[in-house]
């Protein structure tokens, strides 16, 4: 086993001494300008280039439409450029058939470079293979200029392929809503009647809806009217996905306002009313324009994790990012909670050592409410890195975590993902400034922590982008663009809880 570089102590738990050294991480240096590669940990396993949070070869994933056929995942997304003249945002294309190595084709359905053009954007849409043994898409083409002459700015596309790859554009069977808003074509088959259904995000008396269509041969629609409207609320819902999972309907969509999370209804009947579950999401603001699709015997959703503006930690999303995978899994009355997939979890099982800075390899920590104390390990390797832990807490007070890019001991970053005993959430933090001042979380999901109950923590780190997943529950998924190839932290701020079984794998 290759042995990562040592790093200076600091007391802690077991350690007696105290020695004050800054983590030993590249110095591209703000005081020298000097890059020292020698120092960065490159990992003890070979990864071969696997990745589970891919971009695209050309920028970045945006909206996400996956479509499962024969033992591979095709991730279809709008390809997020960022370089681009006019026109944006085409259909690309990655598959997949173990989570870990993706193919990317790049763009498959193109945008035309036309002010005048329909398609001079591409948006979310939906694939399926019909009953004729062609694969349709169905996209929104979107021109919003003043100057278009079009009449509305989103208008529904379909397009024919044989092989997923090579795409015929069939503009005479395209239809407008009658509102600008008019978008994200998701389109399944009926067995009961024989129909092809389509979902599309539109509003209806200045209230966001989910409005049907069908049709039998994809070329004519009829208006079936409102599928879902959202109870008390007005924002768009984007990206819909509904689909039948071992005897329930489930109905997901991205949220237009102000928790811009993936919220999700389900039903056992039909024409029963849509349920509302008290938790309706699976990860946080990390996570959006996820769609649901069955494949390899399971229930995934697919979406992604933004870049920021300015590419800084202190901002805000961006749109369009890294794709992010997570598996659901069904409760018996129907509720879906969230767990790593399986094939990721058991594809990065080689257990690893990080030292703390005296050079000890440890298992557990503990923290009390007396005083604060945060642990420091060495800089994280370049691979895909897997920790996992269990919380222990004898009371509900206080909070623990892990604190990113550190560079001081026993103090914190700006950089934060804090599990909170005392409000029972889960958070990120990206301008922390102190302990006792985490600042504004900057994404929130609920966990019900319990005394003396071990909570199984799995966190998986793919360079800038980092999912925790709570007791497969719920999760947290961020980009830190500071976390990789630098220092991170174990803390505890006045709260009386272990921190045990702590691993590393790569």
């Amino acid at each position: 086993m290759k042995i990562k570089k040592r790093l200076f102590t600091f007391g802690l738990i077991l350690v007696s001494s105290t020695m004050l050294w800054g983590c030993d991480y590249p110095p591209n240096n703000q005081e020298t300008g000097e890059i020292v590669e020698k120092i960065y940990n490159k990992g003890e396993i070979d990864q071969k280039g696997a990745s589970i949070n891919p971009k695209s070869i050309v920028g970045y994933v945006g909206d996400v439409m996956p479509f499962y056929e024969n033992g591979v995942m095709n991730v279809f997304y709008l390809q997020d450029e960022r370089n681009t003249w006019l026109g944006f945002h085409p259909f690309a294309l990655m598959t997949s058939s173990d989570f870990i190595n993706y193919h990317d084709y790049g763009t498959v359905i193109p945008y035309v470079n036309d002010k005048h053009s329909q398609d001079l954007a591409l948006g979310t849409g939906t694939i399926i293979k019909g009953n004729d043994g062609k694969y349709h898409a169905f996209y929104t083409g979107h021109n919003s200029r003043g100057d278009s002459g079009l009449q509305n700015f989103e208008k529904i596309q379909h397009a024919t392929s044989t092989d997923k790859i090579n795409w015929t554009k069939h503009p005479e069977d395209g239809f407008y809503g009658g509102h600008n808003d008019f978008r994200d074509p998701y389109v399944y088959y009926s067995k009961e009647d024989n129909y092809y259904y389509m979902l599309v995000t539109t509003r209806q008396n200045d209230c966001g809806v989910i409005r049907q269509y069908r049709s039998r041969n994809f070329k004519f629609w009829t208006d079936c009217g409102v599928f879902y409207q959202n109870p008390g609320q007005v924002y768009n819902m984007e990206c819909p996905t509904f689909i039948e999972y071992n005897g329930y309907y489930y109905l997901a969509f991205s949220e237009q306002g102000t928790h811009r999370v993936t919220h999700y209804r389900y039903k056992k009947n039909l024409t029963d009313e849509w349920i509302i579950p008290e938790v309706d999401y699976f990860d946080g603001e990390g996570l959006y324009a996820a769609r649901l699709e069955k494949g390899f015997d399971k229930l995934l959703i697919y979406g992604w994790c933004g870049t920021k503006n300015r590419h800084q930690d202190s901002s805000d999303f961006n749109w369009a990012g890294n794709l992010v995978t997570h598996e659901l899994v069904q409760q018996p009355n129907g509720e879906l909670r969230v767990k790593m997939v399986d094939q990721i979890d058991k594809a990065f099982n080689n257990e690893v050592k990080y030292k703390m800075e005296s050079g000890e390899e440890i298992t557990k920590l503990a923290f009390n409410d007396v005083e604060n104390a945060a642990y420091r390990f060495e800089a994280l390797s370049e691979n895909i890195t897997k920790i996992e832990f269990k919380i222990n807490a004898t009371s509900l007070n206080g909070k623990c975590g892990l604190s990113f890019n550190t560079l001081m001991p026993n103090t914190l970053s700006n950089l934060v993902i804090s599990f909170n005993l005392n409000d029972n959430t889960l958070t990120y933090h990206n301008n922390a400034k102190n302990f006792d001042n985490l600042g504004q979380a900057q994404i929130t999901v609920p966990y019900k922590f319990d005394i003396n109950k071990d909570i199984n923590v799995k966190a998986i780190i793919d360079g800038e982008i980092i999912t925790v997943y709570l007791d497969e529950t719920i999760c947290l998924t961020t980009r830190i663009y500071k976390m990789p190839k630098n220092c991170f932290s174990f803390f505890g701020a006045s709260a009386n809880v272990e921190l045990k079984e702590i691993k590393f794998y790569e």
